[in-house]
């Protein structure tokens, strides 16, 4: 599973906020990560949050695909805008 792959290449700090703030759903076939909800209560650090959550699955993603455990496709995914 990506997400298991790309906590590989985190330090503890970076993997324990990543599971933090994405959540398994094994109703999805294959199982996936998401990202949980945003409450009012987060919204304002929402923003150095979200920041720090790409920095880290950017990071990992280049490190997961020089290793050759994530294709540059899949990597790519972490780099795209939510626009493309």
């Amino acid at each position: 599973m990506e997400f298991l792959i790309l906590l590989k290449f985190t330090t503890k700090e970076e993997g324990d906020l990543l599971k933090e703030w994405f959540l398994r759903d094994d109703n999805a076939v294959p199982p996936v990560y998401l990202l949980k909800p945003i409450t009012k209560y987060l919204a304002d650090s929402w923003n150095d949050v979200s920041k720090r959550l790409i920095m880290i699955l950017r990071k990992a993603s280049e490190k997961a695909a020089e290793k050759g455990l994530i294709s540059q496709r899949e990597k790519h995914e972490y780099f795209m805008s939510g626009e493309e």
